[in-house]
């Protein structure tokens, strides 16, 4: 795997399957992960240069959650993906060290955009 490498972290099978087709067409290496508890095994030992990290529905509102997200924000540069009109996740997903946040539903033109420009600015 090379440092283009990007990880897709969603409890959606539909969303992942969508998403890394989109990120496989653009030529990018990709790992997806099932579960937001279980996304390092899919990472393994090459460096991510972008997570996209899809929010549960319900936003970050868990201690435990915050403080995953957290780890995961600060060892990877982060793209989270957050329900339509939840702001108030999208802020927190910013202060706890996310590089940018879309809302679904998801353009896929822009959601390419954003992981290059996050995945350029990391390498």
């Amino acid at each position: 795997m090379s440092a283009s490498k990007v990880v897709i972290v969603s409890d959606y099978p539909d969303l992942r399957l969508s998403l890394e087709l989109l990120v496989t067409e653009a030529g990018l290496d990709v790992a997806t992960a099932n579960s937001q508890q279980l996304w390092f095994p899919a990472v393994g030992s090459a460096p991510a240069c972008c997570v996209v990290f899809d929010v549960p529905q319900g936003g970050l509102r868990a201690p435990d959650q915050i403080a995953r997200f957290s780890v995961v924000c600060a060892s990877y540069p982060v793209l989270a993906l957050a329900e339509a009109g939840d702001v108030s996740t999208a802020v927190l997903a910013i202060k706890q060290g996310a590089k940018d946040v879309v809302q679904k539903p998801i353009n896929n033109r822009l959601i390419l955009e954003r992981i290059k420009l996050i995945s350029a600015v990391w390498q």
